[in-house]
């Protein structure tokens, strides 16, 4: 999964799930200090220069073939 538990996960087209999710969030500031300490971390994991070098990689890949 992409957010590896570093988000909440809900069904954006359902208001009231989102507007409860964000309530949730507004009244618990650890767990919002928690998710977005995951968050930051999360994000460390990815990069603009890796994304390109993994797909030259696969683009090089497919060409082989």
């Amino acid at each position: 999964e992409v957010t590896a538990g570093a988000a909440v996960v809900l069904d954006y087209r359902d208001a009231a799930a989102v507007a409860r999710a964000l309530q949730n969030l507004a009244d618990q500031p650890a767990e919002r200090d928690r998710l977005r300490q995951l968050g930051l971390a999360r994000a460390t994991q990815f990069s603009f220069e890796r994304l390109a070098r993994e797909r030259i990689e696969a683009i090089r890949e497919l060409v082989s073939e």
